[in-house]
């Protein structure tokens, strides 16, 4: 075998060598993406277990699966899982859950025409503090709101975790995020 044919022969192999590297490279980016897609899935599915389990008024359970890490706990709880190594001034706050009324009859028809959020704020400002989402879907009804669809008090406790004007407190307790805002009036004289 002459000089040139060993090098023909190694240039094929580093080629082959390349090529096949590009290749590895690729699969281990597209496993990669899929490795980052699934987390934000499981993120998202995280959420919605939450939402959920504060929609029904339970306390987070996290499952662990074997081989993956442990959720954060933004996602999972909403307090540490042990007060032994926070240390605490006041006591965890406890709120009643009240049971739901379905059987409610409107006094006024004030929140007919609202949104939820738009009347979750009412009833929370005029409660003057946090409110379980039982009470508030109980006084949505006394003020004849109308719900659509099965499951009423996990769709206003959905929609209220997700609006920038509420924040959660405990489990399916909300509160407002903006308690008192100043009225703006507008003088008609002018400056």
């Amino acid at each position: 075998m002459s000089l040139h044919d060993v090098e023909l022969s190694l240039e094929k192999a580093l080629r082959e060598a390349l090529a096949t590297r590009r290749a590895i490279h690729a699969r281990i980016a597209e496993a990669e993406e899929e490795l980052r897609s699934l987390r934000q899935r499981a993120a998202e599915l995280d959420a919605i277990i939450e939402h959920t389990q504060a929609a029904l008024g339970r306390t987070p359970v996290a499952e662990r699966v074997p081989g993956l890490p442990e959720p954060s706990a933004s996602s999972t709880t909403a307090e540490p899982a042990s007060t032994e190594s926070v240390p605490s001034t006041h006591p965890p706050v406890r709120y009643e859950k009240p049971p739901l009324r379905s059987n409610i009859k409107p006094t006024s028809l004030r929140f007919r025409d609202l949104t939820a959020t738009q009347a979750a704020t009412i009833v929370l400002r005029e409660a003057g503090g946090p409110l379980h989402v039982n009470a508030i879907y109980n006084k949505l009804l006394e003020n004849g709101f109308e719900f659509h669809g099965d499951h009423p008090t996990i769709s206003l406790a959905v929609t209220l975790n997700r609006s920038k004007r509420f924040r959660k407190v405990a489990p399916a307790t909300f509160d407002l995020v903006i308690r008192d805002v100043p009225e703006q009036r507008m003088s008609s004289s002018g400056p």
